[in-house]
């Protein structure tokens, strides 16, 4: 399933004269497509400006499921060396140039979640490595997709008859798809999906045993939730906040203190000649 599709995917190529990755890198199409083409290989991929996960430029391309059934898996986002994307920056022995993640944004605006991949291969583009996020990606809402470059990654569902080294230590194509699922081939109208903060990194995060806070990497193993806060483990702790925290207990002082102002707020109404200047 995953060989037919994913072999006619086009993505990031890199040649073995290469200069190789930039690591760590991300791509932010800050100024523009940065190269990365469509589908179809026909056409760069469409951008915005703004609405990027941190409301930075980012890009986007339509999905269209009205023909497609249930296992079929659709590229939607590809580079190539021929079209110099991102400048090279992905190109390179992986392996060597001690890339632990690839990590990318995405959002889309179908009426239910999808399942992402993403896809590494050579310069010819078969044999490659694909990698399923097997959380799916709800709607209209920027989600990070992580793929540790571990051999014994479980997100690796397949090497295309090859193995990790041979895909990595050359890695070409990068391609961003999406896995159909039972009921969503056939669905009508057109989906956008949105792709952003493409990158390759040296840091492989850590969320184990964490529900929140930093991963180690500059990235969140997630938030807590209102009344809640973070602590130093990553764990998720209701904040107890008391009447007697919100308003501390007033003491001999603060009663006299209170005493004075009264005092002071009578003896001006009924008059004892002090101005209003003076009070204040």
């Amino acid at each position: 399933m995953y060989q037919r599709t994913c072999t006619a995917l086009c993505g990031l190529v890199v040649t073995c004269a290469a200069s190789g990755a930039t690591v760590p890198f991300v791509e932010e199409f800050n100024a523009g497509p940065s190269d990365w083409f469509d589908a179809g290989g026909g056409a760069l991929v469409d951008w915005s400006n703004s609405g990027g996960p941190d409301g930075s430029p980012h890009v986007f391309t339509t999905l269209s499921l009205a023909g497609a059934t249930s296992g079929d898996t659709p590229t939607l986002f590809r580079g190539q060396d021929r079209f110099s994307s991102s400048g090279g920056a992905f190109e390179g022995n992986w392996i060597a140039e001690g890339v632990e993640e690839l990590r990318f944004f995405v959002r889309h605006d179908a009426p239910f979640p999808l399942t992402f991949f993403a896809r590494c291969s050579g310069p010819a583009n078969f044999p490659g490595a694909i990698a399923v996020n097997f959380v799916p990606v709800f709607p209209n809402t920027w989600t990070e997709v992580v793929i540790a470059i571990d051999s014994a990654n479980p997100q690796f569902v397949s090497f295309e008859g090859t193995s990790f080294p041979a895909v990595f230590s050359n890695v070409g194509h990068v391609q961003v798809g999406v896995s159909v699922a039972d009921g969503q081939g056939g669905f009508p109208f057109p989906i956008t999906v949105d792709l952003d903060k493409v990158a390759i990194t040296d840091c492989a995060a850590d969320c184990t045993g964490r529900e929140c806070g930093g991963d180690g990497c500059g990235g969140s193993c997630g938030t807590c939730a209102l009344g809640e806060q973070c602590n130093a483990s990553g764990v998720c702790e209701t904040v107890d906040v008391t009447e007697a925290e919100a308003v501390p207990a007033m003491d001999e002082w603060g009663m006299f203190s209170l005493s004075f102002i009264l005092f002071i707020a009578l003896t001006y109404k009924f008059g004892t000649g002090w101005s209003e200047k003076e009070l204040f």
